[in-house]
């Protein structure tokens, strides 16, 4: 047994271009603290890719909204959901939106699994 780990894997030739983009920056953290924050530009790369022009993007984990902000730039819906009260309202900062969330009727909270899921029976 000699070499390196990488003896083990399959090498593919890469085809076409390679991107590089740097790490978040204040812009794109946006005044968040999340621990994962994207770069807005590698996000609107992977939009252009995935969603067809004017199409909706979902992200179950909306973190500090930089998918949200790539859609919004390149003209796409984008439907964020987050479980942290704290990211969720860097999304709302991030937009503009009251950072209060208002209260949600029970048929919603029911739709996003709050404390009425546990008693709704299907």
């Amino acid at each position: 047994d000699s070499g390196s780990a990488a003896r083990f894997f399959n090498s593919f030739p890469h085809e076409g271009p390679l991107f590089h983009y740097p790490k978040a920056n204040k812009a794109d953290r946006a005044g968040s603290k999340h621990a994962t924050v994207k770069p807005v530009a590698l996000m609107q790369h992977l939009v252009r890719m995935h969603c067809p022009p004017g199409g909706t993007v979902l992200d179950p984990f909306g973190g500090s909204g930089t998918t949200g902000q790539a859609c919004l730039n390149e003209g796409m819906n984008c439907i964020l959901m987050e479980m942290e009260q704290e990211y969720a309202d860097d999304i709302r900062h991030r937009f503009g939106f009251p950072a209060a969330a208002p209260s949600l009727p029970d048929d919603i909270d029911l739709l996003i699994g709050g404390p009425a899921a546990a008693s709704a029976s299907i």
